[in-house]
């Protein structure tokens, strides 16, 4: 009974602690950077909560206060983890065009850091694509 109880009580902890990859209803590449997002942080912050993984994956890349990831930035993000062969320049491209929202003060697309939170914490995106 107790070795039973302790499996269960083991299989709980790592559900909380681990997510599962599964296939959204959006653009591949937005897909693709989902895993790679999940991959390292199941590496590397594999006992943190994923919202703690978020909050420093946020504030090594050096997202300003403004809550918005420019292109330079998620680059930045990504060779930060090691994962700049991971995404070409048109599956960012790609992100951008799906989640990405003109900033005036730069007149380029920026993602919101919230999408990128739902990324990583597995929440639906659909509030967060543009049409």
């Amino acid at each position: 009974m107790f070795a039973i109880r302790c499996s269960l009580i083991q299989t709980n902890a790592l559900a909380r602690f681990s997510t599962v990859v599964q296939p959204l209803q959006v653009a591949p590449s937005v897909d693709k950077l989902r895993l790679v997002l999940t991959q390292y942080r199941e590496k590397n912050y594999g006992q943190c909560l994923p919202s703690r993984f978020f909050k420093e994956m946020i504030r090594a890349a050096g997202v300003k206060h403004n809550g918005r990831i420019s292109r330079s930035v998620l680059s930045r993000l990504l060779a930060n983890i090691g994962a700049t062969d991971s995404l070409s320049t048109v599956e960012i491209d790609e992100i951008f065009e799906a989640a990405g929202k003109v900033d005036e003060t730069v007149s380029d697309k920026v993602i919101e850091t919230a999408f990128v939170e739902a990324l990583v914490l597995g929440k639906s995106l659909q509030s967060q694509l543009n049409g």
